[in-house]
């Protein structure tokens, strides 16, 4: 028994530790991934800043920076899963899965790889704070990496329960750009949810981005010079992100467990 144990954890370790080397030898894919939170924060935010009103105490760009940090954990732990698929097209899935491990191991080695590699860039977009002129300790920064890890392993398990299902990395990325977009809008990276009428805001509190949002700018800028605290109060953030996390884990061994 616990032989079987030390192996499982060995295997989800080399999973893990193979995505992560991955991104790390792939810099065009690190650098790739600024692009979308440097337009959030260097264009919208710079560009509809002089415009906006200040929201609960800090100015447009402050309020867009954790939104874009969250948006880029979230896409790029999403879109780390597409490593699935190609594991599947060049035989390398099969080998793992024919091997005397529990696939509960494969799938929490994948999922753990994906929050990892989001971990990683998230760390980077971190590193644009200053342009915002938002103060970060490293006390901050490790709560928020923290924040981002536990983004990581949900949107991750979202991810590859995606390309669990699919065969084709042109479906999965397909899928995932039908599902991410709205998710993105709908989520409060970009503008305050009040604003939105009842049947939209009721959409965003289904929404998974938004529980991650909420609790990372909540962390962001509750501190922050002039912030008022109470405007970043929210239902639900990360209790709400851990039972969908629960939830994308099952469908994650359900599609696992019936596919070869």
């Amino acid at each position: 028994m616990a032989d079987a144990v030390l192996r499982d954890l060995s295997v989800l370790a080399m999973l893990a530790r193979r995505e992560v080397l991955r991104f790390l030898r792939s810099p065009v894919r690190a650098l790739g991934g600024l692009v979308q939170p440097a337009l959030f924060v260097l264009v919208l935010g710079y560009g509809l800043n002089p415009v906006v009103d200040r929201i609960g105490g800090v100015d447009f760009r402050q309020f867009v920076f954790p939104g874009a940090v969250a948006v880029s954990v979230a896409t790029t732990a999403l879109f780390a899963a597409a490593t699935t698929v190609r594991d599947r097209e060049s035989g390398f899935l099969r080998q793992v899965l024919v091997a005397p491990v529990a696939r509960s191991a494969i799938v929490a080695g994948k999922v753990a790889g994906a929050a990892g590699v989001a971990v990683l860039q998230g760390a980077l977009v971190l590193a644009l704070a200053p342009l915002v002129d938002l103060p970060l300790t490293l006390g901050l920064a490790a709560k928020v990496l923290a924040a981002a890890a536990a983004v990581g392993l949900v949107m991750g398990a979202l991810g590859f329960w995606v390309a669990a299902a699919v065969r084709r990395l042109e479906g999965f990325q397909g899928i995932v750009q039908f599902v991410l977009f709205p998710m993105v809008f709908l989520s409060g990276a970009l503008f305050p949810l009040d604003l939105l009428p009842n049947w939209l805001a009721l959409l965003s509190r289904l929404n998974p981005l938004t529980h991650a949002v909420l609790p990372m700018r909540r962390l962001m800028l509750e501190s922050a010079p002039g912030a008022d605290p109470a405007a970043f109060t929210s239902a639900g953030g990360f209790l709400v992100l851990v039972a969908l996390g629960g939830l994308f884990a099952v469908g994650c061994m359900w599609e696992a467990t019936r596919r070869d």
